[in-house]
């Protein structure tokens, strides 16, 4: 059943609209019901209100997690360049006379950084050289079978080798030797032996038990430098040290040098250079103040993430990594702050503030680049741990995701109840118009009837005024 008031107007939509009702109906007081329906209809709406509500402010936490993923993804960058050895730059190694004494960086080698003087006294006097006895051929069965070792590495000999398999089966078993087949011609006679030459400078130890290597019926070898061998000499910086082959490796750390000239004589410098890592860590000092001052501002007081205990035990979690002691470090290089990397708090915000002293870290570096570099790329290590516990928060599995996932799914569970909620409330806004109608209706009616009663009364009254003075005339 519908209502109408002047020209077919529907009574309900002015039901929101107390001076419009008021202004068709002026001799009935409908503001009085126009602001009742208001209150219920307000009262009907509130659920739906707070749905609402809640549903903001969930988004805006959402939109607070994705500004802090943002955040941190930039310290994890800067963490995983400093946990990478290849971020670190390589040593230059030189050396004035390359073709002397030739120097370069030992594969995996951190040296430290200076000058060394390399004087050689003497280059290695001798191999020590085993020859066999003469052979027909080198291509033909020696019908020999057995084994033998040289410095501790077996060579298996069977019928069917012959001199230059034999030879190819020693220098394979990789026993510090190499092995040759040579050839010399006597009246038109071509004969073939076996020379093995030491290539570490040292006496060869030989193990024949089956009289294959050394045996008179076998290939019948002996030594040709029964006084052993002198290995090469020489000072670095005025102390003297010698070596067994003509590469040292262990003379100056990190480095390893080529020995090919007797009376040699050369500088060797070694540079290290600090300014990739300085760029790195300068970013990740800028990286985590910007991270500090993010989650300040989104968990204060009113801020969306406020009383979030994940994200404000985050800078928490960062700064116990960052203050972390590694006890297998020389002392010295322990602890970041000893490389120039510091906190200081700040009590009034109760905030960290990340700080880097540039020349602490490039002395530090010069003077043992190596453990500088392991404690930012050692495994447990400050920089590793922290770049673990980094990767865990960010990750499409981490705690940040999870974080936003449960987010999302409250978000899509209480819009879906909202707009249930919105269906029924305004089914029963209808009911309450139409009630309400209804009864402006009844008051519409008892106006009309009040309207026609006093019409009535006022044509009997004229009515009986003009009877009365017709009787009057009459008389």
């Amino acid at each position: 059943m519908s209502y109408s008031g002047p020209g077919g107007t529907n009574l309900s939509s002015f039901l929101n609209n107390p001076q419009m009702l008021s202004a068709l109906y002026p001799n009935l007081n409908l503001s009085a019901f126009a602001n009742l329906y208001q209150a219920e209809s307000a009262a009907l709406e509130q659920p739906v209100q707070n749905l609402s509500s809640q549903v903001s402010t969930l988004t805006q936490q959402s939109s607070a997690w994705s500004q802090l993923q943002q955040s941190v993804q930039q310290v994890v960058t800067d963490v995983s360049t400093l946990n990478s050895a290849s971020s670190w730059q390589t040593p230059s190694v030189t050396s004035s006379n390359q073709t002397g004494v030739g120097a370069a960086v030992t594969s995996g080698g951190k040296p430290v950084s200076g000058t060394y003087s390399i004087v050689m006294s003497s280059t290695a006097a001798a191999y020590d050289v085993y020859t066999g006895k003469q052979q027909s051929s080198a291509t033909s069965a020696l019908g020999l079978s057995g084994s033998f070792s040289l410095n501790g590495q077996t060579i298996n000999v069977s019928s069917t080798d012959s001199l230059n398999t034999i030879a190819q089966s020693i220098n394979n078993a990789n026993a510090g030797v190499s092995a040759t087949v040579l050839s010399s011609t006597t009246s038109g006679t071509t004969s073939y032996y076996l020379s093995v030459t030491s290539t570490k400078y040292t006496t060869i130890s030989v193990s024949d038990p089956s009289a294959i290597f050394t045996g008179a019926s076998g290939l019948g070898a002996t030594e040709q430098n029964l006084s052993g061998a002198t290995p090469w000499s020489f000072t670095v910086n005025g102390i003297a040290t010698t070596s067994n082959t003509n590469t040292d490796s262990t003379t100056i750390p990190g480095v390893t040098l080529t020995l090919s000239q007797a009376s040699a004589t050369a500088t060797v410098s070694v540079t290290n250079t600090d300014s990739q890592a300085n760029t790195a860590i300068q970013s990740l000092v800028t990286d985590y103040n910007n991270l500090q001052s993010a989650v300040s501002s989104l968990t204060g007081q009113g801020q969306p993430l406020a009383g979030n205990v994940t994200a404000e035990n985050i800078m928490n979690q960062i700064n116990s990594y960052l203050l972390q002691t590694q006890s297998s470090q020389p002392v010295g290089y322990q602890n970041l702050s000893s490389l120039g990397l510091t906190l200081s708090y700040d009590k009034t915000t109760n905030t960290a503030q990340l700080n880097f002293n540039s020349a602490t870290f490039s002395t530090q570096y010069n003077a043992n680049p190596g453990a500088t570099q392991d404690l930012f790329t050692q495994s447990g290590g400050p920089v590793a741990s922290l770049s673990s516990y980094l990767n865990n928060l960010t990750s499409a599995t981490g705690q940040i995701q999870a974080v936003q996932t449960g987010i999302s799914t409250e978000i899509q569970s209480l819009t879906q109840n909202e707009q249930t909620q919105q269906g029924l409330v305004q089914m029963q806004q209808t009911a309450l118009a139409n009630l309400f109608n209804q009864e402006i209706q009844s008051l519409l009616a008892v106006q009309q009837q009040q309207s026609s009663i006093s019409a009535l009364i006022n044509q009997m009254g004229g009515q009986g005024s003009s009877s009365s003075g017709s009787t009057s005339s009459g008389g």
